[in-house]
């Protein structure tokens, strides 16, 4: 390798760690990456599903990163309530491992104690309705779809409009879900 601006070329040694959320090989494909670079990346492939297909690694992932925020902040929290616990496993992560780490340590930052509560968490965790459940019927009636519209409007507005929330409150796998709001004309 020759640095910029020198005249004689050097020995480097190193390994390349890349990480991308697109299939390269069909960016590669379509003209949109260099088919060389790909191919002087591609060694070794390793596919990480997001951490939502991962329930099984949160908690240990949790555990890690309070050890760590513990010996960054100063703080000494040792465990979290079973409700923060129910919480963090059910939350859908959009953001991923980062976002976990970042909740975390604002659990830590804002914690009082040597437990963490889910007092402390984001709005967005907690979507479950707080109302008895029950449905006032109008006098006149209500059709099937009246009400399905607005249970669905319900959800998205307890979800604060993320849809991946709103469908797990309504208790319906995340594609019936979209494809009742395109079909009840409550798409966005």
């Amino acid at each position: 390798m020759r640095p910029l601006g020198a005249t004689r070329d050097q020995e480097v040694d190193v390994r390349v760690i890349a990480a991308t959320v697109r299939n390269l090989r069909r960016e590669v494909e379509e003209g949109r990456f260099r088919e060389d670079l790909y191919y002087r990346l591609n060694v070794l492939q390793i596919n990480v599903p997001p951490l939502r297909d991962r329930r099984d690694d949160i908690m240990l992932l949790v555990e890690h990163f309070i050890e760590r925020n513990n010996s960054r902040l100063g703080t000494k929290i040792r465990d979290l309530d079973q409700r923060t616990r129910k919480l963090l496993l059910n939350h859908p992560w959009p953001g991923n491992v980062r976002e976990l780490a970042n909740t975390i340590e604002r659990l830590l930052l804002l914690a009082g104690e040597q437990r963490l509560t889910g007092e402390d968490l984001p709005p967005d965790f907690d979507v479950r309705p707080t109302s008895g459940g029950t449905i006032a019927l109008p006098a006149e009636g209500l059709s099937w779809e009246e009400l399905e519209r607005d249970l669905v409007r319900q959800a998205l507005e307890l979800a604060h409009g993320n849809r991946t929330q709103a469908a797990k409150l309504l208790r319906l796998p995340y594609r019936t879900f979209l494809y009742r709001l395109e079909r009840l004309g409550l798409k966005s």
